[in-house]
Parts: structure tokens; C-alpha cells; sequence
């Protein structure tokens, strides 16, 4: 049993409940002497959790299957009474990978309803509004459970129907010929102004003869 002095260091909070206490005392990096028998501590961490989201062949606004994966940073927030209580209140005595679970999912459902509300182009376009629409809901969501979203960023879209298609060997002419190529090639293209790409994997496809995919 502890008693005496214990500290915690800044990533991590105690919670002292029992006697003298109407309510949980929370400490954040610091020190508190505990009574014996009458009192109890528990502590919880407030370190960063990295998460992986991954949404795979999702339908978006116009009915198009892609595979969105994005990485976010989410921690339980030490520094608000209000949202360490909560946090308390649900994740006290679980592990830190039952706490990124519960997070991931939440994150993973908001991705996924975003997702759906936007076309591939918009995706590809604009990753920023993308971005910042997931961080915006998830955030809102997360904080009643005591988490604060710290960043969420987008790292890889993939378009299921246009991988499938040009991976296809295809004929041209006689010779073999793949979408690969021209597609890799035309994505390369940047306007000189703004930096971003001047074709989209979409807009490659629909000047290609239909023929030819």
C-alpha cells in the first residue's frame, strides 16, 4: 500500500479519492502526501498517442470507393479540471492501448462520415479542408471524454477503382501498354502559381479514349 509523499512527473496525473475529499483531487506533475487506509491514488498518463486511421474502400459523395489513411496525435488533457475528470470518469484503470482504441474509433467514424460527404476530387484537391472538417467533428466528439485531437493530418489517398484499372496491362497499337505510366506522368504536371498538381487521377482517365480504359 502507498502512503507518505508520492509525486508524478508533467506526463502523468494522480487522482487521490477518500477521506478529506469530497470529490477526486487531481494532481498534474507534483506532489501530495496520502494517508494510509482512508485514502486511495490512481494515476492516469497524459502522454501523446499516436494513431494510425484507416478507412478502407469508402464511398464518397458521388459513389466512388477510396481507401483514406491519416495520422493522428491525441493525449487526455491534464492542464482542464473539467476534462481530466472526464477522462477519470472513463478511462481510469484501462491501458493506455484501451484508451487509443476508444480514440481510434471515434476518429475512424468521423473520417469515415467526412469521407462521404466529399467527392474524390474535392479529397485529392484540398487535403487541408479535409483535414481540418475530421479535426473540427472529432474534436467536438473527443473532448467529452477528457481528449483533445493535437493534430490530424492526411497521408495517403487511394482510389480502388483507378489503382484496379491502371494496373490492367493493356494494348495500344499492337504494343503492351499500362495506365501507370501516363498516369504517374500526368500527375507530375504542377501549375507554376499555386504548386498543385493540374490533373487529378479522375481527369487523367476521362481524356483517355474509352477505348483505351
Amino acid at each position: 500500500m502507498t502512503w507518505g509523499f508520492v509525486t508524478c512527473g508533467p506526463n502523468e496525473a494522480m487522482v487521490v479519492s477518500g477521506c478529506c475529499h469530497r470529490s477526486p483531487y487531481y494532481v498534474t506533475g507534483g506532489r501530495i502526501f496520502l494517508l494510509p487506509f482512508i485514502q486511495r491514488l490512481d494515476r492516469i498518463s497524459l502522454n501523446i498517442m499516436t494513431l494510425i486511421i484507416e478507412s478502407p474502400r469508402i464511398y464518397t459523395q458521388k459513389g466512388v470507393p477510396i481507401t483514406v489513411t491519416g495520422v493522428a496525435q491525441v493525449k487526455v488533457q491534464g492542464s482542464n479540471t473539467e476534462m481530466l475528470s472526464a477522462a477519470c470518469e472513463q478511462f481510469l484503470g484501462k491501458t493506455e492501448e484501451e484508451i487509443q482504441e476508444v480514440a481510434k474509433e471515434t476518429l475512424e467514424g468521423h473520417q469515415r462520415a467526412i469521407m462521404g460527404n466529399m467527392t474524390v476530387e474535392e479529397i485529392y484537391k484540398d487535403r487541408k479542408k479535409f483535414s481540418k472538417a475530421v479535426f473540427e467533428v472529432a474534436s467536438s466528439d473527443l473532448i467529452n471524454m477528457g481528449i483533445s485531437v493535437v493534430s490530424y493530418t492526411l497521408k495517403d489517398i487511394k482510389d480502388d477503382q483507378v489503382s484496379q484499372r491502371c494496373t490492367l496491362p493493356l494494348k495500344c497499337t499492337g504494343m503492351p501498354f499500362c495506365l501507370t505510366g501516363v498516369v504517374s506522368v500526368a500527375r507530375s504536371q504542377v501549375s507554376p502559381k499555386t504548386q498543385t498538381p493540374l490533373f487529378t487521377v479522375g481527369s487523367i482517365l476521362k481524356l483517355l479514349p474509352e477505348w483505351l480504359v
